[in-house]
């Protein structure tokens, strides 16, 4: 009887011991599952990426909802929304373990890249991140404020994290040229400068037309085209920006093939001046349709654009349709 009595007590004590020492573990591991997630990104209103040798990305959200880039750009969506749903997903998979601790805690001594984000003034999280794990699955993370490491993956991803994080302002910018709806545009001039007479002015309230070059008046404004045209302002970008071209002065040498300018309700103009691009191997047309070589690339053309800052490649694809003429928006 005693012995029964004995036994009971033995499976009483290691129950409890469980539940103590295992149980109460896993529980307060659960509550770091998500130790560095935000669960409703649309709060943030700031985020300060800031790499170990100082070089930092501070990503402000505008009045507009748009995202600036340390004061200078817009940010591209296309990022902004990876970096959110990362932070909205991102999940602890296990405790830094105790054979990785040397080389791992030395990285976040030396290279750790610091991602910091607020609302409303407040910084709701400071995390630090450095290095991965050897199968390049999982991404170390502490808070700033908590020396325990953790190993963090994004449920579905195979990958580390770190790189949704950077701060290159070249990588962050948007490469917007125009985004303007219809009803926020004034008027849009377009001039050509060996072909003066294909020069336009278009006021968006009345559909006017007109040639600065004072060509005369061709009948009655084809509305539907004028309309579609001034449509064609929305979500224009830039192939890349080449600010480090190697053959950039000479390019801006050249006459310009048109100069675009869009005066939104709000006055502030934005430009764009289009040239030429030479044949590189990446052309796609080599010759005309006669068999002779061409000179120029006919899908691709250089650009200056931001007041002069930027040098970039833009495609006829995506910019022939704002390249109309005076001749386009009458009535045949």
């Amino acid at each position: 009887m005693k012995k029964l009595l004995y036994l009971v007590i033995l499976l009483g004590l290691c129950a409890m011991s469980y539940f103590f020492v295992f149980k109460k573990s896993t529980t307060t591991f659960d509550k770091q599952a998500t130790a560095f997630s935000i669960a409703n990104p649309d709060v943030i209103d700031k985020v300060i990426i800031t790499e170990h040798d100082g070089q930092k990305a501070e990503l402000i959200k505008q009045a507009s909802d748009k995202w600036a880039i340390n004061g200078r750009y817009y940010a591209r969506p296309d990022a902004m929304n990876v970096m959110f749903n990362t932070l909205k997903r991102v999940r602890v998979n296990y405790p830094l373990p105790q054979s990785a601790e040397e080389n791992v805690k030395e990285d976040f001594e030396k290279r750790p890249k610091k991602v910091e984000i607020f609302s409303e003034g407040k910084r709701l999280k400071s995390i630090l991140m450095s290095g991965y794990t050897n199968d390049q699955k999982g991404t170390y993370m502490r808070l700033e404020d908590n020396d325990q490491i953790y190993v963090t993956h994004l449920p579905g991803f195979d990958g580390y994290l770190q790189r949704r994080f950077f701060t290159n302002i070249e990588e962050w910018r948007t490469r917007e040229a125009f985004d303007f709806a219809k009803d926020d545009i004034q008027k849009v001039r377009i001039d050509y400068y060996e072909e003066p007479k294909k020069s336009f002015e278009i006021q968006a309230k009345d559909l006017q037309v007109t040639s600065p070059k004072s060509v005369a008046q061709k009948g009655q404004v084809n509305s539907i085209f004028a309309t579609a045209f001034l449509k064609s302002f929305e979500n224009v970008n830039v192939e890349a920006f080449k600010n480090d071209f190697s053959i950039k002065d000479s390019i801006l040498q050249q006459t310009p093939i048109c100069k675009i300018t869009v005066t939104p309700n709000n006055d502030q103009q934005k430009d764009i001046t289009i040239y030429r691009a030479f044949l590189t191997e990446r052309s796609k047309q080599m010759f005309d349709d006669k068999g002779n070589p061409l000179k120029y690339d006919a899908d691709r053309y250089y650009a200056i654009l931001n007041e002069g800052r930027d040098f970039a490649v833009i495609q006829d694809y995506v910019f022939g349709k704002l390249m109309k003429s005076y001749g386009d928006f009458w009535v045949q």
